[in-house]
């Protein structure tokens, strides 16, 4: 009978543990769901912005707003004069790889007739850094587009008399 009693008592010592166990368990899964719910609620809410890490840059060089100055007393009011123009927003490039290529890429100058026409990209060789990568895109560009590009080096001092040829010579 003492074996029976104390079976008896261990059944049921181990089936409370049992379920403190299974019950232990359910409670952390669901306090572990909430917090995830909780966390991806958080994650998805749109970032506020806030104004003091924004600040407005210049859209051109020094040098560039000197030669886009010149251009546009030069040029008006027979073209326009754009600075800083992506490639993306003159080409129609199909495909996600092609794309990439433009999405960072831009000509100084994008100089258009009256109709908004491109004549001509204008680049001013300035920059020491990735010109070559930068140029070599370019050309691509150029040559698949028939966007005829005139390059300036920063080295060399360009008369008005030369850039006012280059661009009409190209009408």
């Amino acid at each position: 009978m003492d074996n029976t009693l104390t079976s008896i008592i261990r059944q049921h010592i181990l089936i409370e543990n049992g379920l403190y166990l299974v019950g232990l368990i359910v409670v952390s899964l669901l306090i572990t769901s909430a917090v995830l719910q909780i966390l991806a609620f958080l994650s998805n809410r749109p970032k506020k912005i806030t104004v003091k890490k924004l600040k407005i840059k210049h859209v051109t060089s020094s040098y560039q707003q000197k030669f886009f100055e010149r251009l546009s007393s030069l040029l008006s009011p027979d073209f326009y004069i754009f600075p800083q123009i992506a490639l993306n927003a003159l080409v129609d490039a199909k495909g996600e790889r092609a794309c990439s290529k433009f999405n960072l890429k831009r000509f100084d100058f994008v100089v258009c007739n009256k109709k908004l026409s491109v004549v001509c990209a204008i680049e001013l060789d300035e920059e020491l850094t990735n010109s070559e990568e930068k140029a070599v895109t370019e050309e691509k560009v150029a040559k698949g587009t028939g966007i005829k590009i005139i390059r300036y080096p920063l080295k060399n001092k360009i008369t008005a008399e030369q850039i006012k040829e280059d661009i009409l010579a190209l009408c």
